[in-house]
């Protein structure tokens, strides 16, 4: 009689601890939020630096006021890549960005790494998404 108590108690609280256990990880995959928005926010945000050419921003007062670009038929990213190649002119690569997108609202930092981090805006991140692409650009300006 004492052993089936015993191994009744055992059974009873094994189970307890396995459905516990398996509360805290539903609990915990439903607080998790998803990444969904910040992978559209980050792939937009990239395809507008890759696909947008300074010459289309000449309308806009900041951008026609840069004294520092001289191509205006290259897009934002091929700029910041030719700026970044060149060390000389690695501080007007984070001024374009600062200038395009450094005014961004929104709950989302943001960073831009060319061979080094250029340009951030944001504070702790507990959540990443990283986004990467091939952009050429001129190494003699």
């Amino acid at each position: 009689m004492k052993k089936g108590f015993f191994f009744s108690i055992d059974a009873f609280l094994a189970l307890m601890l396995f459905t516990l256990i398996l509360v805290f990880i539903y609990s915990f995959f439903l607080n998790m939020g998803s990444l969904q928005q910040q992978y559209y926010f980050s792939e937009d945000l990239f395809d507008v630096l890759n696909n947008v050419e300074l010459s289309e921003l000449e309308d806009y007062d900041s951008i026609t006021q840069l004294n520092y670009i001289i191509d205006y038929n290259r897009t934002i990213m091929e700029q910041v890549v030719t700026f970044t190649i060149n060390v000389t002119n690695k501080d007007n690569a984070t001024l374009l960005l600062t200038d395009i997108i450094g005014n961004l609202t929104g709950q989302y930092g943001i960073g831009v790494d060319v061979e080094s981090l250029i340009f951030e805006r944001g504070g702790n991140a507990t959540n990443v998404v990283v986004r990467q692409r091939i952009v050429s650009g001129e190494e003699s300006l």
